[in-house]
């Protein structure tokens, strides 16, 4: 599994690290990681489910067919080890919430505890952004746009934070 998760960082680095080593006439513009939670590869790899946007996608970049989650297989961790290449004992997100919480969830960026795909970006002055992304409030993201979970009751308690210009959403 940890050899999976370094395969996958090790793409996204290498992803990141292209406009610096191809010519100026085939630099690639942008890197765009999708991950839709519990998401089966079936469903955009099968052209009976109706996903023709993904498979658009697929077609255009890069795609993974089979992919190990880390244990816990949570949303949180699962993200984290996508942002960092590390296991959840390293990150230092287990959970989707921390210890000892009291209905708070791993949001803030801060939480993470191993380099991540968000600084690499930042420190080579590229532009990135996160769309309802696990643990980025509050990091080195160009544009954010993330729902706050402030307890475990999702719906009735999310309140999204925007940076960088993306417009402010509220509930309602």
């Amino acid at each position: 599994m940890l050899k999976n998760l370094k395969h996958i960082f090790h793409a996204i680095a290498i992803a990141i690290s292209i406009p610096t080593v191809l010519p100026a006439s085939a630099q690639v513009k942008h890197v765009i990681l999708i991950s839709i939670d519990g998401f089966h590869p079936d469903m955009y790899l099968d052209k009976s489910w109706p996903t023709p946007n993904l498979r658009s996608l697929m077609k255009q970049g890069t795609y993974a067919d089979y992919c190990l989650s880390v244990f816990p297989a949570y949303t949180h961790p699962s993200h984290a080890a996508m942002e960092t290449g590390a296991l959840p004992a390293r990150s230092g997100i287990a959970f989707n919430q921390p210890k000892n919480s009291k209905g708070e969830w791993n949001w803030h960026y801060n939480t993470i505890k191993a380099p991540t795909i968000w600084e690499a970006i930042t420190k080579n002055h590229m532009t990135t952004a996160a769309i309802m992304w696990p643990n980025v409030v509050d990091g080195p993201i160009t544009y954010t746009f993330s729902c706050q979970q402030q307890t475990a009751n999702w719906g009735a308690s999310c309140a999204p934070t925007a940076t960088g210009g993306f417009p402010a959403v509220t509930n309602g």
